[in-house]
């Protein structure tokens, strides 16, 4: 899943939803304070979901959100009435007080848009190129050879270091690599 970021003004109240959502299995949760933070953080992931509450110090949800690349997706968390979204169906609004279960409903709905809508991007993902297959290759031979692992062994060995650490394949492999 792509990394779910959480701005808000308030930092306590933001880790304590933060801790909220590791216990549901969401455990990419990243704690902002401010907007700038949050867009920083927004350029690790090339998707992902940020909830937020209307105020932050340095903007507010609409100035976030217009900066938001188009793979991101908003919850707003606002007790304002006055606020309106509209029909756009990149934003969530929860108004506060919220049940957790609430939270938690409107939060897979909207992973489930966001894994909906990467599937055309993973069947359009090029193959690899010749040189990043050597890399693999390389290391997969050197797992053989350090570790006594059989060549599938070894693939996902790479496989689940890469997922585990939410790193590449092909730069797993550079790290393998120079570690032996």
């Amino acid at each position: 899943m792509a990394g779910i970021i959480i701005a808000s003004a308030h930092i306590q109240d933001a880790r304590k939803l933060k801790d909220v959502l590791n216990r549901y299995g969401y455990s990419t949760c990243i704690v902002c304070q401010t907007m700038s933070s949050a867009l920083n953080r927004v350029q690790d992931y090339d998707a992902g979901i940020v909830i937020c509450t209307a105020r932050l110090p340095d903007g507010n949800y609409a100035d976030l959100y217009n900066e938001l690349p188009e793979r991101f997706q908003m919850i707003l968390l606002s007790g304002k009435r006055e606020i309106e979204i509209g029909e756009d169906e990149r934003i969530v609004l929860i108004r506060s007080p919220f049940k957790i279960q609430q939270l938690m409903y409107e939060l897979e709905a909207v992973v489930r848009r966001l894994e909906w809508s990467k599937e055309p991007i993973k069947r359009a993902k090029k193959r690899r190129s010749e040189s990043e297959r050597q890399i693999i290759e390389s290391a997969k031979l050197l797992l053989m050879e350090k570790k006594d692992m059989s060549e599938p062994e070894a693939h996902r060995y790479i496989q689940k270091i890469s997922m585990n650490s939410g790193v590449d394949v092909v730069e797993t492999a550079q790290k393998i690599i120079l570690t032996y």
